[in-house]
């Protein structure tokens, strides 16, 4: 659970969709062009998976489909900068320097990479109608006469972001499944 490792697309409701819904970048009615972004030595950049593009598309298909295309122009419209700031500052996440650019906070290839606490953490916003609340733990300690007593460190608890944007989140992501 303590492990990093490369988050991949699930980076993308966290860095991309969220603060970008959050500042008003985008809309649930955005649309965008599914087609590489930049060529990159004569290559089109980024690949989607199953390599193709195809044309104008929804915010919500871009989600459903995890379009690489969709979330790198969202995260260059937000701008890096702001995109890291809200995943670092309002979210928890460990991110270094060097993630503030597009392919690590478009498309998930981070210098260090996440640990499953974290993105546990960061997605419960969503759940928790814009709340995060920081992973703690608690340790059980029973007394010999049989009482039961909970030491708990005690939490972060702060709005990571509107309300409104954890419930389009929750919209969006059911798309996913």
């Amino acid at each position: 659970a303590t492990c990093r490792r490369q988050p991949g697309s699930s980076i993308k409701p966290l860095t991309v969709y969220a603060p970008a819904l959050d500042a008003g970048a985008i809309t649930m009615a955005s649309t965008f062009d599914n087609y590489p972004v930049r060529l990159l030595n004569d290559n089109p950049w980024p690949k989607n998976s199953p390599n193709r593009y195809t044309g104008w598309t929804t915010l919500a298909q871009g989600v459903a489909s995890s379009i690489n295309t969709v979330a790198v122009q969202v995260v260059e419209k937000l701008t890096t900068s702001a995109s890291y700031a809200f995943a670092t500052e309002k979210l928890g996440l460990h991110l270094v320097a060097d993630d503030i650019n597009t392919a690590a906070l478009g498309l998930g290839g981070l210098t260090h990479g996440l640990s499953t606490v974290e993105m546990a953490a960061a997605y419960s916003c969503f759940a928790n109608g814009g709340v995060y609340h920081e992973p703690r733990t608690y340790v059980k300690v029973t007394a010999s006469d049989g009482v039961t007593t909970i030491l708990e460190n005690e939490a972060e608890e702060h709005v990571a972001m509107k309300e409104t944007t954890a419930y389009f989140m929750n919209t969006l992501l059911q798309g996913v499944i």
